[in-house]
């Protein structure tokens, strides 16, 4: 696991040699491909999605290493939501440019359906320290790489030793960032059952229990709309700051849609609303119910 604990060797091993053999990263699969990932997903977690089957709510989370073919299932619909969601320049080859450097450094996880055999979202997780920020920061600190419509949106480049005085932040610090969260439209807002849980509820979640992995003091980050930003606030009691207090940028090649960069404390996050605490919101308690209860291994799968 990133920045957790080690798998055994022998499926460490075994694991290398499958990659090797199933390819590379990549944005875009065939119909036979994509069913051969999913029966191979099934396979590995046999025991839980037949459980999750059982019961009336079928959703579960699933963790993937980066490097595991199965992560394609993951960046398929990460393209395909974006591209439909936030214009058609969000195409295969321009998804490899913007996450290709932030690989090896990421984590998947996928929302899948055990009863429907399909991923209905994915979120990706991009790990880094205050020190080797990930993505989002890139963007706002004025890395030499990023683009020029970005970096004239500051007079003065940020540079990373301002970004962490102003968030009071050391250079060893983990950072987990929320790099892309992408659900299918047919998934969004029906609950087919009464307690039923949302995909993008779950995957938050799910992220949740993966800060844990976090060295240091625990930061989260990303970027999002003005709208989505005050659903972070004010829906699940996501303490989000703007980083450095900036406003709102194109963060892909020819975005209309703006988003704004923010950070905020895992501890804090998870202060506000786990432990039977009465302070946060509804739909925050129970983000950090599902990832913090008495069987989060039911709903959050670990490949």
């Amino acid at each position: 696991m990133s920045n957790g604990a080690r798998m055994p060797l022998a499926y460490r091993l075994l694991r290398m040699t499958y990659n090797a053999l199933a390819g590379e990263t990549r944005y875009v699969l065939g119909a036979s491909e994509l069913a051969g990932l999913v029966a191979n997903l099934e396979r590995r977690h046999s025991k839980e999605l037949e459980s999750a089957r059982r019961r009336l709510d079928s959703l579960v989370a699933i963790r993937i290493e980066h490097d595991d073919p199965i992560a394609n299932l993951a960046r398929v619909n990460e393209q395909r939501v974006f591209a439909r969601d936030l214009g058609d320049n969000h195409t295969p080859e321009l998804m490899a440019r913007e996450y290709g450097p932030y690989e090896t450094d990421s984590v998947f996880y996928l929302a899948f359906d055990a009863r429907e055999q399909r991923v209905v979202g994915s979120l990706r997780g991009i790990y880094g320290t205050a020190a080797a920020p990930p993505k989002v920061f890139d963007l706002v600190a004025g890395d030499p790489t990023c683009r020029a419509d970005v970096l004239r949106r500051h007079e003065v480049p940020l540079d990373m030793s301002l970004v962490r005085a102003l968030h009071d932040m050391r250079e060893a610090d983990g950072i987990l960032d929320f790099a892309t969260l992408a659900v299918a439209p047919d998934a969004r807002y029906l609950a087919r059952v009464a307690g039923s849980v949302r995909p993008s509820i779950l995957l938050y979640a799910a992220m949740v229990r993966e800060s844990h992995f976090i060295r240091g003091d625990r930061f989260g980050s990303g970027e999002a709309t003005e709208q989505l930003l005050r659903f972070l606030r004010s829906l699940i009691g996501l303490p989000a700051v703007p980083i450095a207090g900036l406003a709102a940028f194109a963060a892909f090649e020819g975005d209309e849609v703006l988003s704004a960069p923010f950070i905020f404390s895992w501890s804090e996050w998870v202060t506000l609303h786990s432990g039977g605490a009465s302070t946060g919101t509804k739909l925050g308690r129970r983000i950090h119910e599902l990832a913090e209860g008495s069987r989060p291994s039911d709903r959050i799968l670990f490949s």
